[in-house]
Order: C-alpha cells, then sequence, then structure tokens
C-alpha cells in the first residue's frame, strides 16, 4: 500500500462499536465457571480466617504439610485471591468491560 493510500484509509478508520455482551446460550460455561472459583476463593477464605490447610470437603492434611508452609494464612488468602482473579477473568470473556 502506498503512503498516500495509507494516509486516506486511516482517515476513514471509525472506532469499532460499543461491545455487547455474549449472549448467555455461549457464556454459560464462564459464568459456571465464574460461579465454581467463587465458591473456591470462599472456602479458601474461610480456611485462611482458621489458619488451616485445605479445602472444604477435601481430604485431611497431614502434619508434615504444615510444617512445609511458612505461613498456612497467608498462603491461603493468596489462592482465594488468584481464585477472585479467575472469577474476573471469566467474566471479563463475556461481559462487555472486559472486551
Amino acid at each position: 500500500m502506498n503512503p498516500i493510500a495509507a494516509v486516506h484509509a486511516a482517515r476513514r478508520w471509525r472506532p469499532a462499536r460499543r461491545p455487547e455482551a455474549v449472549p448467555l446460550k455461549w457464556a454459560w460455561p464462564a459464568y459456571l465457571s465464574a460461579a465454581d472459583q467463587l465458591v473456591y476463593a470462599t472456602g479458601k477464605g474461610y480456611y485462611a480466617t482458621q489458619g488451616r490447610l485445605g479445602i472444604p470437603g477435601g481430604p485431611p492434611v497431614t502434619a508434615s504439610q504444615y510444617s512445609d508452609t511458612s505461613n498456612v494464612a497467608l498462603a491461603q488468602w493468596m489462592l482465594a485471591s488468584l481464585g477472585l482473579f479467575s472469577v474476573a477473568m471469566a467474566l471479563a470473556a463475556v461481559r462487555p468491560w472486559g472486551a
């Protein structure tokens, strides 16, 4: 493309229309994933307040695993924040604000 044609093409450029939400028939996996990760983050936050390792309903954690983790509450809070981040990522894929 020659420079003059590029300038004319740039002048004709218009911003894209406002993004819209993805229809529910295509977005339900993202909403299901967001709900699942929200439950995960809630469980991790609950265990962080108690200073315990593991997840609710999961297998019991041995004492040796506690000795491997220097700050149990911090580790659980970090995992809870990662769960909340994954909720935001799943919703950003289907909501207009994530476009």
